[in-house]
């Protein structure tokens, strides 16, 4: 990644079918977006995926997962 790009903290929402096409996507930007938290209500499921997706966070709650609104940055 050059100087002066910005890297962007992603998080995924559901760890069905799906989650492992958005894992390819996240791995094709080349660092510019990296997944740090996975979230499903199934939660053998979501430790399974963030295992296998080297994730740092598992969760079943998307509001434990987001941060509160104050500390967002943009």
């Amino acid at each position: 990644m050059s100087q002066g790009s910005k890297t962007y903290r992603a998080v995924l929402a559901g760890t069905g079918s799906i989650g492992d096409a958005h894992v390819r996507a996240v791995e094709a930007t080349r660092g510019r977006v990296k997944l740090v938290a996975a979230m499903d209500i199934d939660a053998p499921r979501v430790a399974d995926f963030v295992a296998r997706s080297k994730i740092p966070e598992a969760f079943t709650d998307y509001a434990e997962m987001l941060p509160p609104p104050s500390r967002i940055s943009c």
